[in-house]
């Protein structure tokens, strides 16, 4: 009899013990449960998206279509023979990528032909814009110093560039990113450097390779899944 009290009373002692590990055990199970269907979820609203959103092949590498990139400048001085002037242009961030030394362009009002000499790629905070040098041949001394001329560099038709749609593209303060297709419903995000735009379409100079899968529509719904899915 003592020893069936005994036990009794062992039994009662440790039961609570019990109670507290099942109670763990349920609580971590619950847990587990919770955090399945919230990634289940997740995965669900990630395949839903994918079929909201078109993926496209990005374009092989694509010719520019001819054009030209006008600029504003002043005439800065003639040299010691006075046949020859320097003149100085303004050009935007997006199509310094664009100019290289010995492109040629014509120099209004006078009509004269100048050629790039040297090109600072150091930017203007304030404009984002970059300086570049002209030598201008000027016999007749039709550009004194200071006048405020025009010009248009042409820009060569078979210059290669990779384009791909603006609607790929996601903007961040100055940072450019587009989403890759992996594999099915799996998307990498890509940081990329941008050039010139022409119409709906922008060079990509660094970032992408040709025949890579870029996401183009829906691109910030893509991106609002991959959010999701990284809390």
């Amino acid at each position: 009899m003592y020893k069936d009290d005994h036990s009794m009373k062992r039994f009662k002692q440790i039961l609570p013990i019990f109670g507290l590990i099942a109670f763990a055990a349920l609580f971590g199970l619950i847990k587990t449960l919770k955090q399945r269907e919230r990634q289940q979820a997740r995965e669900e609203r990630i395949v839903l998206a994918t079929k909201r959103y078109t993926i496209r092949t990005a374009p092989a590498l694509k010719d520019l279509p001819h054009t030209s990139i006008p600029m504003l400048g002043k005439v800065l001085s003639q040299d010691s023979t006075g046949t020859v002037v320097q003149v100085e242009f303004q050009i935007q961030e997006h199509n310094l990528s664009q100019i290289q030394e010995d492109q040629t362009g014509i120099i209004n009002p006078s009509s004269l032909t100048g050629t790039v000499t040297a090109i600072d790629s150091a930017l203007d905070p304030d404009t984002h814009t970059a300086t570049i040098r002209m030598s201008v041949p000027d016999p007749e001394g039709l550009l004194p110093p200071d006048l405020l001329v025009s010009t248009a560099i042409q820009i060569p038709e078979e210059t290669p560039v990779l384009l791909i749609p603006t609607s790929a593209l996601i903007l961040k303060g100055k940072q450019a990113s587009v989403y890759i297709k992996i594999m099915d419903d799996l998307f990498e995000a890509r940081t990329v450097e941008l050039g010139p735009r022409i119409e709906n379409w922008v060079v990509i100079e660094n970032g992408l390779i040709p025949g890579e899968e870029v996401v183009i529509n829906g691109v910030f719904l893509v991106d609002a899944s991959m959010q999701a899915n990284e809390e």
